[in-house]
């Protein structure tokens, strides 16, 4: 009478190794490149990255990624998400939205 029905196979989370050695870095660094053409775009798939970095962080920073490199891209990311936000705010004062 009733179809049992399965969920899709999740895909397994990175192996740590992989993390540490940047894989989502590198993604994430792809999707802004590619994806990042606007401010609020570049703010969205920089947050991601930003984020990938942390992870590599919380994890040891042990891989291919040093830890001062890890630094320095967390506080480079974060310099730029404040000039964006700022970029944002601007824009958004110039055009306000037409309430009705």
């Amino acid at each position: 009478m009733f179809q049992k029905t399965t969920r899709p196979a999740q895909p397994a989370p990175p192996a740590k190794q992989e993390i540490l050695d940047g894989a989502q870095v590198n993604d994430a660094q792809d999707e802004l490149e590619h994806y990042g053409k606007t401010p609020a775009k570049e703010y969205s798939w920089r947050l991601a990255l930003l984020q990938a970095y942390l992870l590599v962080w919380a994890l040891g920073a042990t891989g291919k990624l040093s830890p001062s490199a890890v630094i320095g891209q967390i506080n480079e990311n974060i310099a730029r998400l404040q000039e964006l936000a700022v970029l944002i705010r601007a824009k958004k004062e110039q055009n306000p939205p037409i309430l009705y």
